[in-house]
């Protein structure tokens, strides 16, 4: 009887399908897909053949270059563990850019009640943007 299929990850991976540019080697940068990624690592897809237990570099926005080696290979998929715990919140790929909401021009100066306004709008424009995005 084979034994029951047991998830060995100990992170929560985050679902995010992006473009992302890797290099297996010195000499060759390839574009691969993102598929999801935790601070330990990543699951990706593209055309090249890698070797488990290679060690290859990924360009994570946010962050820069981040080394990992590679665990597993099927077809076009691979899977690969970062050397060092990716700091997810500098990740461009999980915590998109802040929107920054202009500031009344001099013609409508911020007196106290403007500025109440502009306070609560800019509040309830991010309290409605949590609400209806999903939680990572």
């Amino acid at each position: 009887m084979p034994a029951p299929e047991v998830e060995r990850r100990k992170v929560e991976r985050v679902s995010i399908a992006r473009p992302a540019r890797l290099r297996p080697n010195e000499w060759s940068l390839v574009n691969v897909e993102v598929l999801d990624l935790s601070s330990a690592g990543f699951r990706a897809t593209g055309d090249l053949q890698l070797r488990q237990g290679s060690y290859l570099a990924l360009e994570v926005p946010g962050i820069g270059t981040v080394d990992a080696k590679v665990v597993w290979q099927q077809s076009r998929h691979f899977g690969a563990q970062f050397l060092r715990p990716l700091p997810l919140a500098h990740c461009a790929w999980t915590n998109p850019p802040v929107e920054v909401m202009p500031l009344p021009d001099a013609q409508t100066r911020l007196t106290p009640p403007r500025l109440a306004e502009f306070l609560a709008a800019y509040v309830d424009s991010r309290s409605s943007r949590r609400r209806s995005s999903p939680r990572r």
